[in-house]
């Protein structure tokens, strides 16, 4: 993660105004799981209605092939009407995710919301009562979800017909259509271009955005985090310099700072075994194992896993050089003991078989471990080395910016969850 782009995201708060409201969500219908009278064509958004549509149970329901994102103040979806039939029944709507039926229209039940051709809505209900125009062949009807405001709404080429439905739960729902007479044919449209505006739709969206960007920072606040990530990954030079520029004393001591960094960095370039040997002598604790044997755990930086991963590293570093007699003598010295390792996790075993592994093949980049030789693994223990070394320091293994990004990122997780939306407002792609 790079430095500029974190403090970046943190000041300002990036957003998505590019008018993609969602990068999941539906994108064609659900084929496998329909009405027992529907014909699905191939571009799988095309569905006609092919039975005799007398009776109530005769109805043809088909809805998305997923939920709706749940990530942005509005999802959306529209559908063309390309025939409407013998008698026109079509019905456009939601339906919560665990409540949809194929034999029912959309808005027949309780967690489900319709909007009928002859312009009745419906929810809970078979009769539905009066809302906007009716519409046929040759509309198309769109319907939205406004998770600012828990409303649903309806368009019909283009033109809001207004608040249809409000106070929804919390749910997960489906795009849906019912078809209920012969010959009925419609395609949906999940992704865009839509006829009806939506990006200038989102006056919501404009407000969020416009109130992040007016809410003054405190520059001490600012300063801190900005000092404290510095710190945190090492960078001694520009500490040091963005200290002097706003005349602050350092009260950090420099040559763990330095020492540290420079760890980091032989484990970046590849001389993992210097970095050991630096560790062990200016800051032993990291490498002290307990005498009490303690599991390995892969979600925990501990001086077990970190000292395993060393060796494993060191090992892949003398393969990438080619030199094999060197390789196998120092697996033999220092990898030999992980061979009936009952402390270590499938993760760290994985990565013990893995690593060894590489000896079976003439050309390591031919093995299926080669992703083991790739330079992001050194990164990923330089980070944890770094971590390990600051918790011996008693100091915190996570930068004051990266806390805040965790913290937004878990919200964020949380709105699609409860369906809430508004996740798109802070974008977490960096």
């Amino acid at each position: 993660m790079k430095f500029l782009q974190l403090v970046n995201f943190v000041v300002m708060t990036t957003t998505n105004t590019n008018g993609d409201l969602s990068n999941k969500g539906p994108q064609h219908l659900n084929f496998e799981k329909i009405g027992p009278f529907l014909k699905v064509e191939k571009d799988k958004l095309t569905v006609q209605y092919t039975g005799p549509g007398n009776q109530y149970q005769d109805v043809g329901s088909i809805r998305s092939n997923a939920r709706l994102a749940a990530e942005g103040i509005i999802d959306y979806f529209e559908i063309r009407i390309l025939n409407q039939g013998k008698r026109n029944t079509i019905m456009i709507g939601l339906t919560a995710e665990n409540d949809f039926v194929s034999t029912k229209h959309p808005g027949w039940d309780s967690n489900g919301y319709g909007y009928q051709t002859d312009g009745k809505i419906f929810n809970n209900s078979k009769h539905g009562k009066a809302y906007g125009p009716s519409y046929e062949a040759g509309d198309v009807v769109g319907c939205g979800l406004d998770y600012s405001k828990k409303e649903l709404f309806f368009t019909k080429n283009g033109k809001h017909l207004g608040v249809a439905f409000s106070n929804l739960a919390r749910l997960r729902f489906y795009p849906t259509v019912g078809l209920h007479s012969p010959n009925e044919r419609i395609v949906a449209n999940f992704v865009g271009p839509f006829k009806y505006d939506l990006e200038s739709a989102c006056e919501e969206r404009t407000r969020i955005i416009e109130s992040i960007n007016e809410t003054s920072q405190p520059v001490y606040t600012l300063n801190t985090l900005i000092r404290d990530y510095l710190y945190y990954e090492g960078y001694t030079e520009s500490l040091s310099s963005f200290e002097q520029d706003l005349k602050i004393e350092s009260k950090i001591p420099n040559e763990p700072l330095m020492k540290r960094r420079e760890i980091c960095s032989l484990i970046e370039r590849g001389r993992v075994e210097e970095a050991l040997k630096s560790l062990i002598l200016h800051f032993p604790e990291t490498v002290q194992l307990n005498p009490v044997s303690v599991p390995f755990n892969a979600d925990l930086v501990t001086p077990q896993n970190i000292l395993f991963r060393i060796h494993c590293q060191t090992f892949i570093e003398i393969i990438k050089n080619g030199d094999l007699l060197t390789a196998i003598e120092w697996a033999r010295v220092n990898l030999g003991s992980y061979m009936n390792d009952q402390t270590l996790s499938s993760t760290e075993e994985k990565l013990f078989l893995d690593t060894v592994g590489l000896l079976a093949y003439e050309t390591a980049v031919d093995s299926p471990s080669s992703y083991l030789l790739q330079d992001d693994k050194r990164s990923e223990l330089s980070q944890d080395v770094n971590k390990l070394i600051l918790k011996s320091l008693k100091q915190d293994a996570h930068s004051g910016l990266e806390r805040i990004y965790m913290q937004l990122a878990v919200c964020k997780d949380m709105l699609g969850q409860e369906s809430v939306g508004c996740g798109d407002v802070i974008k977490l792609n960096l």
